[in-house]
């Protein structure tokens, strides 16, 4: 469903779970994934993550992020992450980068501040960053979605 900013920000659901994704194809994705229980799917909208910084009810939710593998996505994950610091990141590894990793060319970056990564998180954007290279989020095949998405 859509709705407002406004009127998301009000809601009371009956939920323990948000997986925020970067993009609108990864959003259908979400409709195929396995039933979970007190769980939605928010569309973040890359860089427009800033609409959800207001959404209060996010503190008392296990907050997941998956984006791209790519220096976008990982800034974006520190900027949704500088709202809400309980955030975990989705299938943004070094494993999933490996596995599925189509020497695709990113867009490159200018950022230089220091970023809200976790050590493991900084060191795959290091590597994306040096070397221009990117992993869209949809290109993630869905049985390795399904094996890898966090139980609860």
């Amino acid at each position: 469903m859509a709705i407002p900013v406004s009127q998301f920000e009000m809601l009371n659901l009956p939920i323990k779970r948000v997986l925020v994704v970067e993009n609108k194809t990864t959003l259908y994705t979400t409709l195929t994934l396995p039933k979970m229980d007190g769980a939605i799917a928010v569309f973040g909208s890359g860089y427009s993550i800033n609409n959800l910084k207001n959404t209060q009810w996010f503190t008392n939710v296990k907050l997941l992020y998956w984006g791209d593998i790519d220096t976008h996505g990982f800034e974006i994950l520190s900027q949704f992450r500088s709202y809400f610091p309980h955030t975990k990141s989705m299938l943004m590894d070094k494993m999933t980068f490996e596995r599925f990793f189509e020497n695709d060319k990113g867009t490159p970056t200018s950022i230089s501040t220091i970023l809200n990564l976790t050590e493991e998180e900084l060191k795959i954007y290091n590597i994306l960053k040096t070397n221009n290279w990117r992993l869209e989020q949809e290109k993630i095949p869905l049985f390795w979605v399904k094996e890898r998405l966090p139980d609860n």
